[in-house]
Parts: C-alpha cells; sequence; structure tokens
C-alpha cells in the first residue's frame, strides 16, 4: 500500500500544482536508470528504476520511465496505465476536471503531464482513438497553453479521422498559432466542407509560415533529411516539413487529386 507521496496546492482561483515530498533516497537509483537508459542498457536502466520504487512506491514519475523500458510490449502499456492512477490518487476529491488547471508553468507538475501526454500517445498507436483524444483534449483543458503539443497531435487525429468539424473548433482555440499541423489541418478543414474562399485563406497563411510543408505534400517519395534530430525541430525547416509529413501528410485526404491541385495553385 502506498503510503507516502505528493499533495496538490491550490492557487489562485482554480490552478493547483503537486508539492512534492522530500526525497527518500529514491532519486539516486532512479538518476543511474535514466544514465543506463541512455546508454542502451535497458536491464541495468530497469534494475535501478525498480530499486527507486522499492524505496519510494509513490513515485508515479519512475514508473512513467519504467515503462519505456519495457515499450513494445503489452506491460508498456500496463505501467503507464499504472503510473497515471497512481498519480490520479494524490488528486484531492475537490479537484474539477472540467475547469481546474495544471499548468506547466509550475515545474512540479510536468512530471505528471509528462506521464498523461505518454498515456495519449500509448493510446493512439493502439488505435483507440476516442480514449486518445480524450487524452490530449484533457491536456490542453488543464494546460490551455499547451507547452507540449497536444494540440498538434488532435489535429493530426482529427485530419486522418475526416472531423473537419472538430479540426475548426481546435483551430478556434488557437487562432494565432503557427503549428503546422494546426494551420494545414483547418485549411483542410474548410477545403473538404466546400468553404472554398477560407480554404484558399487557411492555406496561404500556412504556406507563408511553412512552404516546405507544402512542398513536402506534393512529393511522391519523402526522404528524411540528414542529421535530423528527435530533440527539436527547425521552424521552417526540412525537418519540420519532414515530420508533419511523417505525422499528418500521410493522410490519404492529402494525396486526393483535387487536393493536390489546390495547393499547387496557392502555391503559385
Amino acid at each position: 500500500m502506498v503510503k507516502a507521496g505528493p499533495r496538490m496546492e491550490r492557487v489562485g482561483k482554480n490552478g493547483w500544482v503537486f508539492i512534492w515530498p522530500e526525497d527518500a533516497g529514491a532519486s539516486k537509483y532512479f538518476d543511474a536508470g535514466v544514465e543506463e537508459s541512455e546508454k542502451g542498457n535497458i536491464e541495468e536502466a530497469r534494475a535501478c528504476f525498480e530499486r527507486a520504487l522499492s524505496i519510494s512506491p509513490w513515485r508515479f514519475d519512475i514508473l512513467h520511465d519504467l515503462a519505456f523500458t519495457y515499450r513494445g510490449t503489452s506491460k508498456y502499456g500496463e505501467l503507464l496505465h499504472k503510473a497515471v492512477d497512481l498519480a490520479l490518487s494524490f488528486f484531492p476529491k475537490k479537484f474539477d476536471f472540467e475547469h481546474d488547471k495544471l499548468e506547466w508553468g509550475f515545474l512540479d507538475n510536468r512530471l505528471f503531464l509528462n506521464t498523461y501526454y505518454s498515456l495519449g500517445l500509448d493510446y493512439l498507436a493502439k488505435l483507440d482513438i476516442d480514449n486518445a483524444v480524450k487524452c490530449f483534449n484533457q491536456i490542453l483543458s488543464w494546460n490551455p497553453n499547451d507547452n507540449q503539443g497536444a494540440r498538434s497531435v488532435l489535429a493530426d487525429i482529427y485530419v486522418k479521422w475526416h472531423e473537419w468539424g472538430k479540426m475548426l473548433e481546435l483551430k478556434g482555440l488557437f487562432i494565432d498559432d503557427a503549428d503546422p499541423s494546426v494551420m494545414f489541418g483547418s485549411a483542410l478543414a474548410f477545403f473538404m466542407l466546400g468553404k472554398k474562399d477560407d480554404a484558399n485563406i487557411a492555406l496561404k497563411e500556412a504556406i507563408k509560415y511553412h512552404p516546405i510543408c507544402a512542398e513536402e505534400l506534393l512529393k511522391e517519395t519523402h526522404k528524411k533529411p540528414r542529421n535530423i534530430s528527435e530533440e527539436y525541430v527547425t521552424v521552417g525547416g526540412a525537418d519540420e516539413a519532414y515530420y508533419f509529413w511523417e505525422q499528418q501528410g500521410s493522410a490519404s485526404v492529402w494525396h486526393m487529386p483535387k487536393v493536390k491541385e489546390w495547393i499547387e495553385n496557392c502555391l503559385k
């Protein structure tokens, strides 16, 4: 039975922040596990994480990292669910999941938000679209500034599943957002709904900020750029265009002849 753990403290009218207990000795094993994981020593990393959890079984963040040592197996999802359930057990009964906030700006909230984001990605990988959408929308509700990029994932889902109304609702939450998935996704939504003037305006605006993304959509083959990094993306760069195509541009709707013709006309 978990006897210790973080508590949550209200900040302002409807904000909350995690308050973490003092380290009981688990962190040195956790840090060692992260180091072993980065070296590719999965068994050693797993042993370190398990040792850390034996000291502080309430550390859902360590359970989250332990899950990644089982990626590709059924235990990966099981451990992510366990980590999220454990974290949620520390939420006060008066926490309002519809209106209360867990902002990214508070560093101690980030471990939970990252854990919840990982669960959403696991749902998505399993094509459990309903639960994936719920996860990412919940993240947007908790942290409207969306420092994690949940809006991008949602935009990609809405395009792939032809949820044009939801795509435009998402755009309405991020009117001035320059994220390529949101910009191109909303332009496509207008186009598919027959709102050609709005579609042209939106697509030309997307092309203004991300011309290489538009060019990538028209390519027959897509090559991963050299020296591409998974840690950062160059705004307006070839790496951004490739990632955009990989996540959203590969959707069949972008390959429709009328859609490609529309892109070509807007690029002129």
